[in-house]
């Protein structure tokens, strides 16, 4: 997510060219304000039009909160990302990306 985070290409000591994903300065704090902001909307027009809504606004946005934390955790990113690489193995027709933890 680019209003998240920033990919730059680096190179490792030995030589390996990757991309280093970065978290942007302050998105975690606004994203939580935001969400918050969201979950305070929802839980009122719930309350205000509830009988008249076909969804439930809360519910809609406990969604997007777990998924945008879990954008904002790249340690958790990571670990998919390697259980994704190990089972494609060595199929070449399939490209993950190493992630290198140091």
């Amino acid at each position: 997510a680019a209003s998240l985070s920033q990919v730059h290409r680096a190179r490792l000591r030995d030589g390996t060219e990757v991309a280093v994903k970065v978290q942007r300065p302050g998105a975690a704090s606004t994203t939580e304000a935001d969400l918050a902001l969201l979950g305070w909307i929802a839980a009122r027009l719930e309350r205000r039009r509830g009988a008249a809504l076909s969804f439930r606004p809360t519910a809609v946005v406990a969604e997007l909160s777990e998924h945008t934390r879990r954008e904002l955790d790249f340690r958790k990113e990571g670990k998919t990302a390697e259980a994704v690489r190990r089972r494609f193995g060595p199929d070449d027709r399939v490209v993950i990306p190493q992630v290198y933890w140091d």
